[in-house]
C-alpha cells in the first residue's frame, strides 16, 4: 500500500493502525517513510508547499488527459478540487509524528 500526498496528515496514523490490526499472522511488514524536506523560506502561508510545487501540480492537472477520477474537461472545477486537497494540509508540519 502506498500512502501519498492525497492522504491528509490526520488520516495517516489511522491508516497505519488499521494496517497493523489486519496484517495476517506470520506476515512481516515493513514500513518505509519518506518525509519531504521542505525549506521554511519556500512555504506559502500556512501550507507546507512551495509556489513551485503548487504551480507544477496545477499545471500537470490541466495537461493530464487520462486520470481515472480527475479529468480536466472543466479546468476551473479541477483547480477547485486541487485546492480542496491542498486545504487538507493546512498547518501540517511534516516531522517524526508520522513515524508510528
Amino acid at each position: 500500500m502506498f500512502l501519498d500526498k492525497n492522504h491528509p496528515a490526520n488520516a495517516i496514523g489511522k491508516v497505519i493502525e488499521e494496517i497493523n490490526l489486519n496484517i495476517p499472522v506470520g506476515l512481516k511488514a515493513k514500513f518505509l517513510y519518506m518525509i519531504p524536506l521542505i525549506e521554511p523560506a519556500t512555504v506559502i502561508g500556512e501550507y507546507p508547499f512551495s509556489a513551485s510545487f503548487l504551480l507544477t501540480s496545477f499545471a500537470r492537472g490541466q495537461k493530464r488527459t487520462n486520470h481515472e477520477t480527475l479529468d480536466n474537461s472543466d479546468p476551473y472545477k479541477l483547480v477547485e478540487i486541487q485546492t480542496m486537497f491542498m486545504q487538507l494540509n493546512k498547518n501540517v508540519v511534516f516531522d517524526n509524528k508520522f513515524l508510528v
